[in-house]
């Protein structure tokens, strides 16, 4: 997604304008607590099977406070926003190439930041 390239412009909930690579954990939680549709959740990474050959990875993750379990496919490079750490990704390598974003290796244990709708 284009919204992934260094220096993409995010407009946050509170109207101010912040390039993609320098948001941090307070911009999203500040941004969940003024929608009135959404709310931040922690999802805890839980698995990581990377298939090179495929450029691809299944990731599981354990959202929220129920601790739901979900399991996605996304590309080695794209990246996921980690609480108080910033970028991540399965191939820092390859988000950098692809998008200009320099990003952290994602690891089990990681608390990526994750918006759903409120109930």
């Amino acid at each position: 997604p284009p919204h992934f390239k260094k220096g993409s412009i995010i407009q946050l909930a509170n109207n101010k304008l912040k390039r993609v690579e320098d948001l941090e954990t307070a911009d999203f939680i500040q941004s969940a607590d003024i929608s009135p549709d959404l709310k931040i959740d922690s999802s805890t990474v839980i698995r990581i099977d990377e298939h090179v050959d495929r450029g691809s990875a299944i990731l599981g993750f354990s959202v929220g406070e129920h601790k739901v379990k979900v399991t996605v496919e996304a590309t080695l490079e794209h990246p996921f926003f980690v609480f108080h750490q910033g970028w991540t990704s399965c191939s820092p390598l390859a988000s950098s190439q692809r998008y200009g974003l320099e990003c952290h290796k994602l690891a089990i244990n990681d608390k990526c930041v994750s918006l759903t709708h409120k109930d």
